[in-house]
């Protein structure tokens, strides 16, 4: 039996059976990968219609709260549950700002706070997506990030954008000292597995002509994804046999439907909302993945999903990525210019995928076990930091 390397209260408003984003399939893996190493964890979050699928060591709190969502009833309930522990844990980690009712009123046990992006990031983008309800939003979270996170004993931003998020002029309250990078890692083996599935044959079910090219979209269909200037400017490309596959489902659905219709664009394929698997499979098929909104995000899973398949990306100027080892295979453009994106289009659906070298660094640097490897140093340390303060009261 492994011996237990030790306890965890974790707390997340969401996972991916309420919403599949990347923050909510971060907070899983993070969670799986650190009790298949021998942490017990007590994980809180809201009401659950079905079972998350954690593996052993991972009991499961659903709290009588609105499914996915920060509530006053999560508050309270979360408050309540803790009251309600016989003893206190090693460490608290807190997905996205979770925790935070809990860490306020147990400040003597080490707690971290996992960061995908911040108040002012978030707010910033809903008003320039013409989000009314942001600037009366933004004052109340400043306030909550403001009185909670110098709170946190280490801050873990997933990526270098987070970083940047957390240095800039609104959180200058925090010490900078406490803020350290892990990026987010990716089910490499599950990449592995969609790469040896026929390629031809996911194409053919696509209508991608056997000298034909895909591009491939896979995100939630807002106006801050970018996806309306893709469609215009793939349209400008009159390219025949140029496949666009697009994965999701969101409010502008309906917008790009009709972008669809009015220019013409018979080699647009709407997957709708598909499961994990089938967007790797119509990654290790694509000549290209693209993702290029206009907002400003922590570290897109898709992006390192598609070079660990070896398919190259075009990605917005406005997100920041780690160092890679073959950035020829990451193509960046301006969001809005839609000249500059057919241009990328057509460039970068021609590199030649599926690239195994590209696939081979992608797998050795973003993988989970790399990630997961860098939580438990995280927390090994916070929590030997809190016995050296307890011992020194």
């Amino acid at each position: 039996m492994m011996k237990p390397r030790g306890t965890l209260w974790m707390v997340t408003r969401s996972l991916p059976v309420h919403q599949n984003g990347g923050m909510e399939r971060v907070a899983f893996d993070t969670v799986s990968g650190l009790a298949r190493r021998g942490w017990k964890i007590d994980l809180v979050t809201t009401k659950l219609a079905n079972d998350p699928g954690f593996p052993e060591g991972v009991r499961v709190y659903a709290l009588d709260a609105r499914p996915g969502r920060y509530s006053g009833a999560f508050t309270r309930g979360l408050v309540s549950w803790s009251a309600a522990r016989s003893a206190p844990p090693d460490a608290i980690l807190s997905i996205s700002s979770g925790a935070n009712p809990i860490v306020a009123r147990h400040r003597e046990v080490p707690a971290v706070f996992q960061c995908h992006g911040c108040a002012w990031n978030e707010m910033t983008t809903k008003l320039a997506n013409l989000d009314p309800r942001a600037i009366l939003r933004l004052d109340a979270y400043l306030r909550v990030d403001r009185r909670m996170m110098p709170a946190y004993d280490t801050i873990v931003a997933v990526g270098p954008a987070v970083v940047g998020y957390l240095h800039a002029r609104p959180y200058r309250f925090l010490d900078t000292s406490r803020i350290i990078e892990i990026p987010n890692g990716i089910d490499t083996d599950a990449c592995e597995r969609a790469a040896r599935i026929d390629r031809t044959v996911t194409r053919a079910k696509l209508g991608v002509p056997p000298d034909g090219r895909l591009l491939f979209i896979a995100c939630r269909l807002t106006p801050g994804k970018g996806v309306r200037t893709i469609l215009e400017a793939y349209a400008d490309m009159k390219k025949k046999g140029l496949v666009v596959a697009i994965a999701g489902s969101g409010r502008e659905e309906r917008v790009l439907h009709r972008i669809v219709r009015r220019r013409r664009l018979a080699g647009v394929r709407f997957l709708g909302a598909v499961d994990h698997d089938t967007v790797l499979e119509t990654m290790c098929a694509s000549d290209l993945v693209v993702q290029a909104g206009t907002g400003s995000e922590g570290l897109p899973l898709v992006i390192l999903e598609a070079l660990s398949t070896g398919c190259p990306v075009l990605v917005s100027r406005r997100y920041s990525l780690p160092p890679f080892e073959r950035d020829d295979a990451i193509f960046t453009v301006d969001p809005t210019d839609r000249r500059a994106i057919a241009a990328a289009l057509d460039r970068g659906s021609r590199l030649g995928a599926p690239l195994a070298d590209v696939a081979r660094a992608a797998r050795r640097q973003f993988s989970l076990d790399t990630m997961i490897d860098r939580y438990e140093g995280v927390l090994e340390e916070v929590i030997a930091g809190g016995k050296k303060k307890s011992a020194r009261r």
